[in-house]
C-alpha cells in the first residue's frame, strides 16, 4: 500500500491525495465495502486498485457502494482487473479511458481542479516475459495516444518487481524468478 501526495497544479498549489493498494480481490460484499469505508476514511482523493477480480457484471452493484466515480479494466472473477476510484467530492471532468483487454491498465485522462492529469494504474504480471510484452503494450499505448506535455502524469499499481528480493520474494520460488530482479 503507498500514499503519495501530489502537487497537481503549480499555479494553484491544488494537492490531491492518492492511494495505491493491491486488494487480492473484492467480490465479497463484506470485503469490499470495508475496503471503500477504509479508504474513505483517510480522506484519499484518487484510489488505485490492483487484482480487483472485477467482471462487467459486478460494477452497476459496486457503484452503490462507492458514491464517486470508477473507472476499470476486467480481468476474471478470480484474477487481475483494475480499478481507479475517484472521491465523489473531487472537482474532477473526465476526458478519454483507455483500457486493455486483459485487466491490467486503465488511463484516465482528466481534468482536475482544471489542471490536465494522466492517472495510470497498472497490475503487471510477474513472469518476466509477459512483464516484458506488458510493458511494452503500455509503451505503445502512451505513445500513440499523443498525450498534451501539460499533463501531470500519476502512475501508480503492483509492478511486481520486488525493489528488495529477499524481503519481498520470501517464500516464492525464487530461483525461477532471479535473473529479472535486481538484489538491493
Amino acid at each position: 500500500m503507498y500514499f503519495i501526495e501530489v502537487i497537481s497544479h503549480m499555479n494553484n498549489n491544488v494537492c490531491v491525495n492518492v492511494l495505491s493498494l493491491n486488494v487480492r480481490g473484492i467480490r465479497d460484499l463484506t470485503k469490499r465495502k470495508s475496503i471503500f469505508t477504509w479508504v474513505r476514511n483517510r480522506k484519499v482523493d484518487i484510489i488505485f486498485l490492483q487484482e480487483t477480480y472485477s467482471t462487467s457484471d459486478v460494477i452497476d452493484s459496486w457503484k452503490y457502494q462507492w458514491p464517486g466515480d470508477m473507472y476499470y479494466s476486467h480481468g476474471s472473477n478470480h484474477s487481475k482487473g483494475v480499478l481507479v476510484l475517484i472521491r465523489e467530492t473531487l472537482q474532477f471532468e473526465l476526458k478519454p479511458v483507455k483500457k486493455d483487454t486483459q485487466g491490467r491498465f486503465v488511463i484516465v485522462e482528466a481534468l482536475d481542479q482544471e489542471c490536465p492529469v494522466l492517472l495510470i494504474n497498472i497490475y503487471a504480471p510477474n513472469k518476466t516475459n509477459e512483464a516484458t510484452d506488458f510493458y511494452e503494450n503500455l509503451r505503445s499505448t502512451l505513445l500513440e495516444s499523443n498525450y498534451d506535455q501539460d499533463y501531470k502524469i500519476v502512475i501508480g499499481g503492483d509492478f511486481n518487481d520486488p525493489l528488495n528480493f529477499q524481503l519481498d520474494s520470501y517464500g516464492s520460488k525464487t530461483e525461477k524468478k532471479r535473473g529479472s530482479y535486481k538484489n538491493s
